[in-house]
């Protein structure tokens, strides 16, 4: 088909959690496939690094050890219930479902939701602002270049959030559900201990 100056091209067809879902189903995309379903739009995420690789590794060891059996920890696992979004954080803290076949656990179902932003600072805060808008009551947004843990608190529903502080290198992060302090350094030190 050739366009002349006078035509358009065609518009970007979005689709929808539902359909993304059958797309799997049928097999049309594999369930292992590396994407994210972002704005009605699929995202296929690049290969991680070392560094952002090993910082998920140790975060989450820690935070398996600090909940109990109450609690489950996923990592690289979407998160449920926002129309035209399956995003899928690097880690999430829900209470443990009743069953293994349960939904997607919902944003506002999750205790934390963690991103880990090497090369993807701006993609991960348009997700906060994503989970902001569903309800997340708490996102940590882990800046690797800088040693930084953004942590936004107070979601509401425009995507904004009412509170959000940095907490540097020195610093400590309290783990929601059970209080303990968990030191930015166990983050950062990857391969120290």
């Amino acid at each position: 088909m050739v366009m002349d100056a006078t035509q358009h091209p065609p518009a970007t067809r979005r689709f929808t959690s539902d359909e993304v879902w059958q797309m799997v189903e049928i097999g049309l995309l594999h369930p292992d496939e590396p994407f994210e379903f972002i704005d009605g739009q699929l995202r296929y995420v690049s290969p991680q690094g070392p560094r952002h690789a090993g910082i998920i590794a140790q975060l989450g060891t820690v935070l398996v050890f600090a909940y109990d059996t109450a609690f489950q920890v996923r990592v690289q696992l979407p998160i449920g219930g926002i129309a035209d979004q399956i995003p899928e954080p690097d880690l999430a803290v829900i209470h443990a479902p009743a069953a293994i076949d349960a939904p997607h656990p919902r944003a506002d179902e999750t205790l934390v939701i963690i991103d880990v932003s090497d090369s993807s600072i701006a993609w991960d805060v348009r997700k906060g602002a994503i989970y902001a808008s569903a309800g997340a009551p708490l996102y940590w947004r882990i800046e690797v270049a800088r040693q930084v843990v953004v942590v936004h608190q107070g979601p509401r529903a425009d995507g904004t959030w009412s509170d959000m502080v940095e907490v540097a290198i020195g610093g400590e992060l309290t783990l929601p559900g059970v209080g303990a302090q968990l030191a930015l350094a166990r983050i950062f030190d990857v391969g120290r201990r």
